[in-house]
């Protein structure tokens, strides 16, 4: 999976949990598809080059992509929420891969 569609798919399940289709984010099957698109992204060596894939590099660009117009609140809390856990991810499998 190319960078571009690993974005995309996150800005596809962001917008299913803001529309409450898949439960809480850190819960079955979202959590499960969170890391699925971490792990495509972490053995690509994603997070190493540039324009790196690490949460705080694509926050924008699902920001931008992201075409909800309403609900901004919502919208910044689940991407709070998401890079918390995909940050954490990072670590542990940088430290125990």
């Amino acid at each position: 999976m190319e960078r571009d569609e690993i974005i995309n798919t996150l800005v596809g399940y962001l917008d299913q949990q803001l529309k409450e289709l898949r439960g809480y984010i850190g819960q079955e099957p979202s959590r499960s598809d969170f890391f699925k698109l971490f792990r495509e992204a972490y053995e690509r060596d994603y997070f190493e080059v540039s324009p790196s894939l690490k949460a705080d590099s694509i926050r924008e660009a699902i920001m931008t992509r992201w075409k909800t117009p309403d609900q901004e609140d919502k919208k910044l809390d689940l991407i709070k929420e998401w890079s918390t856990r995909w940050d954490e991810w990072r670590y542990a499998w940088d430290k125990h891969p």
